[in-house]
């Protein structure tokens, strides 16, 4: 004992010496760390870890021995700073010195390419005419040990033409965008003959293909016959010229590397001529004219290059020309770009404007002398004008035209016969008429324009195609001689054996013949546009991404670089880039884009009188996979933005539910019918206000009223967290339903404006279940936001329910104000479809509804709309289907809280029945939307919603009613998008409170009747649908068209006798 108390005896004299203050610091930080949670007992020769700075000054050497032994804290070590940068400048390193072994081990291999095998006689002969494109896709991922392949073609070099426009210029060498054939065919396994040759003659019956060697210095030998198993024609297209008289003669083409030499010397001729002596004005101003005809990319692009190249270069070496070079972009069609979006096509425009390019549309060349072109326009007045363009160089950059030896084939093969525009093939791209004939790139028709994407993703199909027809016949030869090994098989065990090792090769036979038809996928389009500006229209999931500038510009450069065919087209171009003074190469953006489209579709054609003009027949026509992709684009753009907006709008409704349980009944003594009154007045101001809110829709347009309407219910959401008493509350609540009121119609009506009838109620489903996914966000977010430290002002503290309010207003304040930059107004007029998808998209509406898309609504439309036997069953049955949607909403928190769970729990245990609901909801509309039926599911889920409310009024079971409560939201949610879409197809609510908690009995009952009612309305529904629909198809309505003319017809809509009722 004696022993125990001597430490702390010589204690005392320590503590004795320690200042007042180092004592209170003492005593503090060994309260502090005391009080720390422990795992063992303090003793006393515990060790305690106290900070180095209290007790420097407080304890000495010799007082030590007495007390508990004490370890000071270690010093701190220093922060490792900059250690993003360090890593950055470490990767930055590592990728540099890869970059470099991976391009010596490029050179190296391109330096030393291996032994090839000799070609087999016993294989078959493949010959491939041309090395554009599709044929130099299909010789890079061929197998050449399969075949003996022959590759026939004038040009002994692959072409990169997306950057043939800035040789025209100088800003890139022709050399750079060139890969030589030979040596590309050098590094393949087995040797490929290759023959720089003309093919003049295709003879289909023989297998032979005819040459002629037309190069500048020939032998004794200059034609000759190839003989072929299996052909691809890859021939490309030549420049059409529509029969127009001149163009050849006076025109430069864009094509070929030589015409590209061509323009480059025709430009410096022409500025030198100009600045002859004694020249005159008219003459300088004609000599330094620089026309293009045709706006698609190649032409966009060789005019800003031009452009480039004048600003940068020649104004400084020639000063003389600044005021008189001009130069003027000439396109038949409406717009330039027309593959591209429209917003993208406008921003074109004004970026050539800002160049001092001219853009001239809707006119078509009738003629071109050596002087002047002669081209034809229609006035303000609508009246055709023809006009004289004086011009000093003239560059045709539109329109293909078929080769003589793809019209010789086809003169051969009886199923080409009524083709004008190339080969017909199908969908392997064998040549229609023809075997062991396939046909790819400018001189196939296959459905899509001819460009350079489409022609390479052409010949990677091909030599997939190709690969595994030799393993077909390999495997086939091996099945053969397995075949025969078995017949002379000596016992039953390696007869088994063979047979064993025959299934696995018939398995792996299937397998390689399982290879689907050519499907393009279409990577997107880019151009450049001048001023170190470039488009680009990209494809990204199922929608596109446009975006246009020098950020583009950047992308453009380094998209193309990727695409380059070899590392040494990729260093020369990137020389190329820092060399120009005018273009120098700032950054370089490593892109892994696949191919984009690179080449002008050319959507002209030729007139009887020899002009051209675009082919937009006078009916307009489009294919199921043009309106499929318009569908899709509306779908990312347009569904979306309303769904989340009616998300908000569905989340500032129910989260007074979610407040209830938070506090916000006693705060605001919420005693007896309260709480029920402030839900109830809410209805009164939103049922009123409905059918004025979307006659406003119509007036001002969806883009500013509905977020408008966002707005409106953020603003009363965020002032609801400051009420004080109920009569507040009631205020807040009716004002939140006069601005609620006309967003769900009025987003319904919206969608109507872009979806045909059988497409609406997936669409509607999706944005209507976003009241299923506000309750189950709103349980997870109101838990969130109550959690937050109280804030605000003494008089007005912020705390718990009115945090919901308060935050959940102003998320929505946010998203209002940036929704009118992204709503659109209708079909016609959206940014993000191409002026084609633009009239299509409004066209399709037009012709279901048979009445305008956008008429001014007339008395007489009301009238319609109130008659309508289906209306008003959508009406009830909506109404119905409210009366339960909106009180299940409401009370599900409080129903799960009167379970005697924690408010926390309430919250959390609400969200899975509500993301059952969205499920089940969504997933009903897109099967209803695919059988083209409503009623027969709105009859069938309130079923679901009978089950539920009858075991939630009769039981007492806690996890039995949990139970209950999904399939009550299984069989409410469902019904809304479906009453509503049904009544959009078919045409051209307050909520019930529960009462008397925990067992709601009035509450459960009204909604287990009200789900009565609906599957009763739905049913009527579909009978009445199916006995007026037959009623039609028998004739029996025909009376109604009787004496009026067209449009009459066209105003009767539901009531016209050819409508059809979706049941």
């Amino acid at each position: 004992m004696a022993g125990a108390l001597r430490p702390m005896c010589a204690m005392r004299p320590a503590m004795a010496l320690i200042a007042p203050a180092a004592k209170r610091s003492l005593v503090s930080a060994t309260r502090s760390t005391l009080q720390q949670p422990s795992t063992t007992s303090l003793t006393a020769s515990a060790k305690l870890t106290l900070p180095r700075e209290t007790l420097r000054q407080s304890f000495r050497r010799g007082y030590a021995d007495g007390g508990p032994q004490v370890i000071l804290s270690p010093t701190p070590k220093p922060k490792k700073r900059f250690r993003v940068l360090r890593f950055l400048w470490r990767a930055t390193y590592i990728s540099i010195l890869g970059g470099l072994v991976y391009g010596s081990y490029g050179i190296y291999l391109n330096r030393h390419p291996g032994e090839q095998a000799e070609p087999d006689p016993t294989k078959k002969t493949l010959v491939v005419l041309g090395t554009g494109w599709g044929s130099v896709s299909l010789l890079k991922k061929l197998d050449t040990e399969n075949y003996n392949v022959v590759v026939i073609s004038p040009r002994n070099y692959f072409l990169f033409t997306p950057l043939l426009p800035s040789c025209t210029t100088g800003t890139i060498e022709h050399r750079s965008i060139m890969e030589p054939i030979r040596n590309f065919l050098r590094h393949k396994k087995a040797a490929v003959k290759y023959y720089e040759a003309e093919a003049t003659k295709i003879d289909y019956e023989k297998r032979i293909v005819y040459i002629n060697d037309e190069s500048e210095i020939k032998g004794a030998t200059t034609t000759n016959e190839v003989k072929f198993d299996m052909l691809v024609v890859g021939v490309g297209a030549e420049n059409a010229t529509f029969g127009i008289p001149g163009v050849r003669e006076h025109g430069c083409f864009l094509k070929e590397v030589s015409d590209a030499q061509r323009i480059r010397k025709r430009i410096m001729d022409c500025c030198e001529t100009a600045t002859f002596k004694d020249q005159s004005p008219e003459e300088i101003k004609r000599l330094l004219h620089m026309v293009v005809v045709g706006g698609g990319p190649t032409g966009v692009e060789f005019a800003g290059e031009l452009q480039d190249f004048f600003e940068n270069d020649l104004r400084k070496w020639i000063p003389e020309i600044a005021n008189n070079f001009h130069v003027t972009l000439v396109e038949a069609l409406p717009q330039v770009l027309p593959m591209f979006s429209k917003n993208l096509i406008d921003y074109t425009e004004q970026t050539f404007k800002e160049e001092t390019i001219e853009i001239r549309t809707k006119t078509m060349v009738k003629n071109v002398t050596e002087k002047y072109i002669e081209a034809e326009y229609t006035d303000a007045a609508g009246v055709k004008q023809l006009d004289k363009i004086p011009y000093g160089l003239l560059v045709w950059a539109t329109g293909n035209a078929l080769r003589p030896v793809v019209k010789d084939l086809m003169s051969q093969i009886p199923a080409q016969k009524d083709s004008r525009r190339g080969l017909v093939v199908n969908e392997y791209l064998v040549v229609k008429g023809a075997e062991n004939v396939w046909a790819i790139g400018d001189c196939a028709i296959a459905n899509y324009a001819p460009t350079a994407q489409v022609a390479s993703q052409e010949g990677a199909f091909l030599a997939r195609l190709f690969n595994q027809m030799a393993k077909t016949d390999e495997i086939q030869e091996e099945l053969s001689l397995l075949s025969e090994k078995q017949a002379v098989a000596a016992n039953k065990e390696l007869r088994d054996g063979i047979f064993g090792d025959i299934k696995e090769l018939q398995k792996r036979l299937r397998r390689v013949k399982q290879m689907g038809p050519f499907e393009y996928s279409h990577q997107g389009s880019l151009a450049y546009i001048g001023s170190e500006k470039a488009v680009a229209d990209i494809s990204w999931f199922t929608g596109n991404l446009a975006s246009g500038g020098q950020l583009t510009y950047l992308f453009w450069r380094s998209a193309y670089l990727s695409m380059c065919f070899s590392t040494r087209n990729r260093v020369l171009v990137i020389m190329d880039w820092m060399k120009s003074p005018d273009k120098g190469f700032p950054l370089i953006m490593k892109d892994p884009t696949p191919r984009v489209e690179v080449r002008d579709p050319s959507p002209t054609s030729s007139d009887e009188k020899g002009g051209f003009r675009g082919s937009e027949p006078e009916l307009l026509t489009w294919t199921d996979e043009e309106e499929r992709r318009i569908r899709r684009k509306l779908d990312w753009r347009i569904v979306p933005l309303v769904t989340f907006l009616y998300l908000l709008c569905f989340l500032d409704r129910a989260n007074v539910g979610n407040a209830r349980i938070q506090g916000m009944a006693k705060d605001l003594n919420l005693v007896g019918y309260r709480f029920n009154w402030a839900l109830t007045v809410f209805y009164f101001t939103y049922t009123a206000v409905e059918i004025p809110s979307n006659a406003v829709l119509k007036y001002v347009g969806p883009k500013l009223w509905i977020p408008f309407l966002v707005l409106s219910f953020g603003i009363v959401s965020m002032c609801t967290a400051f009420v004080q008493s109920f009569n507040g509350l009631c205020v807040a609540r009716a004002a939140l339903g006069l601005a609620e009121g006309g967003v769900m119609p009025g987003i319904a009506f919206f969608l109507s404006s872009f979806y045909r009838r059988g497409e609406l109620l997936f669409r509607v489903g999706i944005f209507v279940s976003a009241a299923s996914m506000a309750g189950a966000f709103g349980g997870l977010f109101a838990t969130g936001l109550a959690r937050i430290p109280r804030w605000g002002t003494d008089s007005t503290p912020i705390h718990t329910w009115r945090n919901i309010f308060f935050f959940e207003g102003l998320i929505t304040i946010a998203v209002a104000i940036a929704a009118p930059f992204l709503m659109q107004t209708k079909p016609e007029e959206c940014k993000f479809l191409t002026p084609r998808e633009q009239l299509i998209a409004a066209e399709r509406l037009a012709r279901e509804h048979r009445a305008k898309a956008h008429e001014v609504v007339k008395w007489k439309h009301v009238k319609m709309a109130v008659f309508n036997v289906n209306n008003v069953v959508c009406a009830f049955g909506f109404f119905f289907v409210n009366v339960t949607v909106q009180s299940f909403s409401l009370f599900l928190p409080s129903i799960l809280a009167d379970l005697g769970w924690t408010a926390t729990r309430a919250q959390l245990y609400s969200v899975p029945p509500y993301i059952v609901a969205c499920l089940i909801s969504i997933s009903v509309a897109f099967v209803s939307d695919r059988t083209k039926m409503r009623g027969i599911y709105l009859a069938t889920f309130p079923l679901l919603c009978v089950i539920g409310f009858t075991i939630l009024r009769v039981s007492n079971n806690e996890n039995l009613k949990y139970m209950a409560v999904f399939f009550s939201a299984a069989g409410a949610f469902p019904g809304g998008p479906g009453f509503l879409s049904w009544g959009l197809n078919n045409a051209a609510g307050p909520a019930v409170r529960a009462v008397n908690a925990p067992r709601y009995p009035i509450g459960h009952t009204i909604n287990l009747v009200a789900q009565v009612i609906v599957a009763c309305l739905a049913t009527f529904g579909m009978f009445y649908i199916m006995r007026e629909n037959k009623l039609r198809a028998d004739g029996k309505r025909d009376h109604r068209i009787e004496g009026m003319s067209e449009e009459e017809q066209d105003e009767l809509g539901y009531l016209h006798p050819e409508f059809r009722y979706i049941q």
